[in-house]
């Protein structure tokens, strides 16, 4: 945790401004793709670097969490060197340090920055509307408010509002929205037209991700409310009841609705094989993706192939199990961790998901001991809850070292690793 111990007006001009702006804009910079998002994160960790070696704010590197990022930042280095391809595996590690002084900025700023923690939250709200508004619009009228991106059989019924060709809809809001609600319960003195609204996006953001198609982001989303659910105090049952709420809306539009019937149930036991002579994990197509990936782990257990090279010893016959099977990275976090970093890349990840686990449990025993004294919270447990998704182990995922999807991950972080004081002055100031 991090205590300032310098004037911060020293540093109270335009780039510290400029910057702050660049990070309330990332949830929208996020929607419009990697380009923008990556930027804003790379502008503000080379700020960070500046700032901390003109200011020595050495304090900020004296972290648990620092030193654990930089161990395996310099683990994927390693591998990248000595992998079959290193300029290509070299795309996903080199500049992976980025999100460590991107996480240290966020901090910084959180501490000096009057403000920064509403209007965070505000940026969020706005763009949350904005994209959950395109895609209603999208899903009722078959266009997006642009007139771009139909929805079409040819991708089973679902669709991707801003997103364009990217169907990541789903995947985008089951990550901002918990990071929300977060912001929104650090909200002291929240309006009822604030809090309203928030209510109104929890509510459309659950159906949302449903009608999305993305069947991952709901059983996350699913594991995810039902955490923040048991374990928060003060908006339990305003997010109960929005929840209640949610699922009884998507039970009628299931039952009502042939194309979302079609996409979520009768699409989800076709691929299972549930009720067929063969069964697969998630899909075929999957399935051929985790056991091309675990002959690789078999072959390379303790270092694996290296960051970015599911993609090209895919190819090799001894790996190679159909068409399908060979594609950019095995759609499963720790199978591909186990593939492309071995087991000491993958045991680096399962301790951090163990260790939010431990946490959250902490919690849940807190709440059986004393209401008042309690381990974690409201916030921590929203922002516990989110990195808990991010890192679950049973689902489907995105590649874990995308930059686009690497940014969700590191967004809720900051809020977390910087010291609970600081961030309770801030919200009560």
């Amino acid at each position: 945790m991090y205590n300032l111990k310098y004037d911060i007006t020293i540093d109270n001009n335009f780039f510290r401004k400029f910057i702050s702006i660049l990070i309330y804009l990332l949830p929208l910079a996020l929607v419009s793709g990697p380009f923008f998002s990556d930027l804003f994160l790379s502008l503000s960790g080379i700020y960070f670097i500046i700032i901390s070696i003109k200011y020595r704010l050495w304090s900020y590197y004296k972290n648990k969490f620092v030193y654990y990022f930089f161990f395996f930042y310099f683990y994927i280095l390693i591998l990248s060197s000595f992998s079959l391809n290193p300029i290509l595996s070299f795309e996903s590690s080199l500049f992976y340090f980025r999100y460590i002084f991107f996480t240290l900025c966020v901090v910084y700023l959180i501490k000096t920055e009057t403000n920064f923690i509403k209007n965070i939250y505000l940026t969020t709200l706005i763009t949350l509307t904005v994209v959950i508004l395109d895609a209603y619009y999208q899903f009722f009228s078959g266009t997006n408010i642009f007139g771009n991106y139909p929805l079409s059989e040819t991708i089973h019924l679902r669709f991707s509002g801003m997103f364009g060709d990217e169907l990541v809809l789903g995947r985008y809001l089951v990550y901002i929205v918990p990071f929300f609600f977060a912001l929104m319960s650090m909200q002291i003195n929240l309006t009822k037209i604030h809090a309203f609204i928030g209510m109104t996006i929890l509510v459309l953001s659950d159906i949302l991700i449903y009608l999305s198609g993305e069947r991952t982001a709901f059983f996350l989303l699913t594991v995810s409310t039902v955490t923040i659910i048991l374990l928060i105090k003060r908006f339990k049952y305003i997010r109960l009841a929005t929840f209640i709420l949610s699922i009884i809306t998507i039970s009628i539009l299931t039952i009502y609705n042939p194309g979302v019937y079609k996409r979520n149930i009768e699409l989800t036991v076709q691929q299972t094989g549930i009720g067929q002579e063969s069964h697969y994990i998630f899909s075929e197509r999957y399935q051929a993706h985790f056991e091309s990936a675990f002959k690789m782990f078999l072959v390379k257990p303790i270092t694996g192939f290296g960051p970015k090279m599911y993609r090209e010893i895919c190819k090799d016959e001894r790996f190679y199990e159909k068409a399908e099977s060979c594609t950019n990275h095995p759609h499963n976090t720790y199978i591909q961790l186990m593939a492309e970093t071995g087991l000491i890349g993958t045991l680096m990840v399962v301790l951090l998901f163990m260790y939010i686990i431990m946490r959250l449990f902490k919690q849940f025993l807190s709440l059986f001991k004393d209401s008042k004294a309690r381990h974690l919270l409201d916030y921590e447990v929203c922002l516990l809850a989110t990195l808990m998704i991010i890192l679950w182990p049973f689902s489907p995922s995105l590649n874990f070292f995308n930059n686009w999807i690497s940014i969700l991950y590191f967004l809720p972080l900051p809020f977390l690793l910087c010291n609970r004081e600081n961030i309770l002055k801030k919200i009560d100031s």
